[in-house]
This record gives C-alpha cells, structure tokens and sequence, in this order.
C-alpha cells in the first residue's frame, strides 16, 4: 500500500504524462 502512495508523489512531480498510465494499470488491476 506504501507503492500507492509513493505512486501520488511521482504523479505530483511529473503531474502528466505518468498520470495515464498509473490510471491505465489501475483499470487493469495492476496496482
């Protein structure tokens, strides 16, 4: 569960491009 935290951090940094593809393995239950 820490991964998914540490995942919102990068997607603050980068705040783009990381954005898709974390909601992309989201939708495919990878997270």
């Amino acid at each position: 569960m820490q991964f998914g935290d540490y995942t919102a951090k990068v997607i603050d940094v980068h705040s783009g491009t990381i954005v898709a593809t974390v909601q992309a393995k989201q939708s495919t239950g990878l997270s």
